[in-house]
């Protein structure tokens, strides 16, 4: 993301998606970029599971107790990165990942929590 001002993301020989590389990992097009350009919790999104998705990144999932956030799901990893813990909740047969600061207590594995995030931090994609 460093090396350049403008970057293309290409799958199967044609151009996804041409941007900044901050625009592209806050804004991608699809799936496909969102997992290309950094992590990023794919999210069914919509009734009946259609093909639409939320891409939210781990940096931007924060914990909330148990019924007070969007989604609900048992913490199944935590490990320390140093700055920060990734946290993986298993939220129904989908994992969601979290970055949390080191000075937060993490939670344990096993326990129910809810993950939130605010929505100016989330796009909805197609694919």
């Amino acid at each position: 993301m460093s090396v350049s001002h403008k970057i293309a993301i290409m799958r199967t020989g044609r151009v996804i998606q041409v941007g900044r590389p901050e625009e592209v990992y806050k804004n991608p097009a699809n799936t496909f970029v969102a997992t290309f350009f950094g992590d990023a919790n794919i999210i069914p999104h919509g009734s009946n599971r259609s093909s639409r998705y939320l891409v939210v990144r781990p940096e931007n999932v924060r914990l909330a107790e148990p019924g007070k956030g969007k989604l609900a799901g048992r913490v199944s990893d935590v490990v320390f990165m140093g700055a920060y813990y990734r946290v993986e909740i298993e939220v129904d047969g989908f994992a969601v990942r979290a970055l949390l600061p080191r000075a937060t207590r993490p939670p344990s594995i096993g326990e129910i929590v809810s993950v939130d995030w605010d929505e100016r931090n989330v796009k909805v994609v197609n694919e």
